[in-house]
C-alpha cells in the first residue's frame, strides 16, 4: 500500500453518490492483481458508523447507550483509527457536524483529509428510493429537503450501524465543504464521463503517483459490468435488506429523471438551487 499524504481519509458522501464505486476502484487500483477484487472483500477499514467497531473499541454495548453518549465517545474513536499503521480509508455518509462542546463529530481533523463524492440530487432522489426498497419518490424528495433527517436512527441491536446525521442534502455537502481539513470534491458525473482524468486527481490528492496501465486496469476491473456480474453471483454484503440490488443502473447510464414529476423536480431545484448550481448542476425543466 503506497502512503497517504494524512493519517485518516474519509470517503464522504450522502448516500448513493459514488462512494462504494470509488472504494472498490481504491482496491482494485493498490492491490494491482490480474483478476477484479471481490465486492465483498474490499481494502477499506470500518465505516464511521459501524457498530461493531465502537463496541470493540469501548468494550460497551452500544444498544445499551444513548444516542448522545454514543456521540460523545466517536470522536476519539476516529482519533484512535488516525494512529493505527494500517489504516487505509474510511467509508462516511455522516453530514460534518459538531458535539455541543464545539468537538467535531467526526475527530481531531489534524491529519485529516476527505474525498467528497457530490451527485446531482435529483439522480440521487431516484437511486437512495430503489436503494431504500420502495418507489415513493415524493417521499425521498421530502426527505432529503428535511434538516433532521438520519440514517440507522436508534439504538436497536438488529441495526448494525450508528445513527448518521444527514441533514438536508445541500446542508450535508456544505458541512463537508467548510470541514476544517484538505477535501478534494468529485462530482459523480465526473466519474461517468471523464473516469480516467477524475481517478487520475483523486490519486494525486491522496500523494499517490498514478501508473497509467495500473489505472486503467483498476478502473476496468471497478466497471458497472464487472461489479453488476459480481452481484448476481454472490450477492453483496453492503445491500439493504430491502433492496432488490445495489448496483442498479447508476453507472451505466444516468438515471432517469423523468421518473420524478414536475412537483418532485421542482421541489428538489427550488430547496437546492443554490448547491446545485456550485457543481454545475440547472436541473431538467
Amino acid at each position: 500500500m503506497e502512503p497517504f499524504r494524512f493519517n485518516l481519509v474519509w470517503l464522504a458522501s450522502y448516500p448513493k453518490s459514488g462512494n462504494t464505486w470509488f472504494r472498490i476502484f481504491l482496491t482494485n487500483y493498490f492491490r494491482n492483481e490480474e483478476t477484479p477484487a471481490s465486492i465483498n472483500n474490499l481494502d477499506d477499514a470500518w465505516i464511521s458508523s459501524s457498530r461493531g467497531s465502537f463496541d470493540h473499541q469501548y468494550g460497551l454495548s452500544s444498544c445499551e447507550m444513548t444516542e448522545g453518549e454514543i456521540e460523545l465517545r466517536r470522536p476519539a474513536l476516529y482519533d484512535h483509527w488516525a494512529t493505527l499503521d494500517t489504516l487505509t480509508f474510511h467509508k462516511a455518509h455522516d453530514a460534518y457536524t459538531y458535539l455541543p462542546n464545539g468537538q467535531p463529530l467526526m475527530g481531531n481533523p489534524k491529519g485529516q483529509a476527505a474525498l467528497y463524492f457530490v451527485r446531482n440530487p435529483l439522480d440521487v432522489a431516484i437511486s437512495y428510493t430503489h436503494h431504500n426498497g420502495h418507489n415513493d419518490y415524493g417521499k425521498t424528495v421530502h426527505a432529503m429537503g428535511h434538516s433532521q433527517e438520519g440514517m440507522s436512527n436508534g439504538t436497536h441491536s438488529f441495526q448494525m450501524q450508528l445513527s448518521q446525521k444527514l441533514l438536508t442534502w445541500s446542508q450535508h455537502v456544505l458541512s463537508w465543504k467548510k470541514a476544517p481539513m484538505p477535501v478534494h470534491f468529485i462530482r459523480y458525473e465526473d466519474m461517468l464521463q471523464n473516469t480516467y482524468s477524475t481517478f487520475f486527481k483523486a490519486l494525486e490528492f491522496l500523494g499517490v503517483t498514478p501508473e497509467k496501465e495500473r489505472l486503467e486496469k483498476a478502473i476496468r476491473f471497478s466497471s458497472f459490468e464487472e461489479v453488476k456480474k459480481q452481484e448476481q453471483k454472490e450477492g453483496f454484503k453492503e445491500k439493504p435488506p430491502k433492496a432488490t440490488v445495489f448496483f442498479r443502473e447508476g453507472r451505466e447510464k444516468a438515471d432517469k429523471q423523468t421518473l420524478l414529476n414536475y412537483d418532485q423536480k421542482n421541489q428538489l431545484k427550488r430547496e437546492h438551487s443554490k448547491v446545485m448550481n456550485l457543481f454545475g448542476y440547472s436541473g431538467p425543466s
